[in-house]
């Protein structure tokens, strides 16, 4: 036993096993590394269904974003047509959206202080006009009359503000801050901001 080589040991173990069905063994072996065509086929079919799935998909959120947003834009016009906003006003509001049995109605809050701007809302129906809404609508005149010291805030107050805060970002851009240290009380007035910054702020 001790003569026997490493090959005659391996032959004599090899010989003793059952090699029934060996030719099939070997077949699947020799095919089973190359893919049958109809599993490729198969395999595109999944990956074509698949594509078409994020597509539509794609396409249904694109058409629903563009839809909101459109809707969006026509509440806006709405409010600045009702009551006299400009653009850079709109943007003093937060814009809440809910769907109603007649279509999505938008309710705009302000940033600032609710109580004196008050709240506006627009419905928009499926089908009609847009109708508009202001928390403050039946208050008294001479609550709105005046300017920034009014006690309550409509369109021309509200535009009056964003006009002047505006006016003072512009200008607070244009100073150099590098020597702030040294301002005489003459400029530390000039750059403070506009006392309707903080009176009308929550």
């Amino acid at each position: 036993m001790k003569n026997d080589t490493l090959k005659t040991i391996v032959d004599r173990r090899l010989s003793a096993m059952d090699w029934t069905g060996q030719d099939a063994v070997l077949r699947a072996l020799h095919t089973s590394g190359a893919p049958q065509p109809w599993r490729r086929l198969r395999l595109a079919l999944v990956m074509a269904l698949i594509t078409l799935l994020l597509l539509g998909t794609a396409l249904a959120l694109g058409l629903k974003y563009s839809e909101n947003y459109n809707r969006r834009k026509q509440a806006d016009q709405a409010l600045m047509d009702t009551y006299g906003f400009t653009q850079e006003a709109m943007g003093m509001f937060h814009v809440q959206e809910s769907s109603t049995p007649d279509g999505m109605q938008f309710t705009y809050v302000s940033y600032m202080n609710d109580d004196k701007v008050g709240t506006y809302t627009v419905a928009l129906p499926a089908k009609g006009k847009a109708r508009t809404t202001w928390s403050h609508a039946g208050a008294d005149p001479a609550m709105l009359s005046g300017g920034l010291d009014a006690i309550i805030w409509g369109a021309p107050q509200l535009n009056a503000y964003v006009h002047v805060k505006n006016a003072y970002y512009q200008k607070t851009g244009e100073f150099d801050w590098s020597n702030a240290g040294s301002w005489t009380l003459e400029q530390r007035t000039h750059s403070d901001p506009h006392p309707a910054d903080s009176r009308f702020q929550r």
